[in-house]
């Protein structure tokens, strides 16, 4: 989960002239760039001391290793990996972004494993991101804010 701040500062012209819906459309362009950009990140090698997942036992990974040849995280036969990095529905308002992504095939990733033993918790795993991740979101977010409010005419004519 991303968490922030923004404190605008700028004309009450530009604030009346509808600073919500500028909010609100540069959080989508925000979380559609996450979900473009970092998310992918999540199913490469390393992924799992970056994000924190919960170790996986080592007969799963030599099984994994033998039968798919690879040690992604997150991912065995790639289902997961397809489903949620083909499309997501970004929605949201001025003061949060949702992105939500269909799990199709991979249903197993959106249970709740805990009470079944030593399964991870895959859906808090998969939406884990870094200080690095917040900030590069943040950052994008903030620049398209920036370049909206700019593009806003503030100029009166006076008879």
């Amino acid at each position: 989960m991303l968490k922030g701040r923004m404190i605008i500062i700028g004309g009450p012209k530009a604030m009346k002239r509808g600073m919500a819906p500028i909010v609100k459309e540069a959080l989508q362009e925000a979380g559609a760039s996450w979900h473009m950009n970092e998310l992918p990140r999540h199913f490469r090698v390393g992924a799992g001391s970056r994000y924190g997942y919960q170790p996986r036992t080592r007969k799963y990974q030599s099984y994994k290793r033998f039968k798919r040849g690879h040690q992604r995280p997150l991912e065995f036969t790639g289902d997961l990996k397809r489903e949620v990095t083909r499309r997501a529905a970004i929605s949201g308002t001025s003061k949060r972004v949702r992105v939500v992504m269909d799990t199709g095939r991979a249903w197993y990733a959106t249970r709740n494993w805990k009470t079944r033993g030593t399964m991870p918790d895959m859906p808090t795993e998969l939406t884990a991101t870094t200080k690095a991740e917040e900030k590069r979101v943040a950052r994008i977010a903030e620049r398209l804010i920036e370049r909206k409010l700019n593009a806003i005419q503030t100029r009166e004519t006076r008879a």
